[in-house]
């Protein structure tokens, strides 16, 4: 398996729980916007090609953001 998968699925896996948390002030996904689903594609896409970049830092910066939010 190469690094940048071994990354990626840590990366998953450590945020499962997290996506799978219920709590009052969780936004259903598909409440959001239009607008709002094209930032979060984007962000998706812009962390792959991070990974894909060795910037695994940089990448796990943009998925903690989108777990937070």
């Amino acid at each position: 398996m190469r690094l940048s998968h071994f990354v990626l699925v840590a990366i998953l896996a450590a945020s499962a729980p997290l996506a799978h948390a219920q709590s009052p002030t969780t936004t259903d996904p598909r409440e959001f916007s239009e607008a709002a689903r094209k930032v979060y594609a984007d962000s998706l896409k812009a962390a792959r090609t991070l990974i894909g970049e060795k910037k695994y830092g940089d990448a796990i910066t943009i998925l903690d953001r989108l777990v937070a939010e």
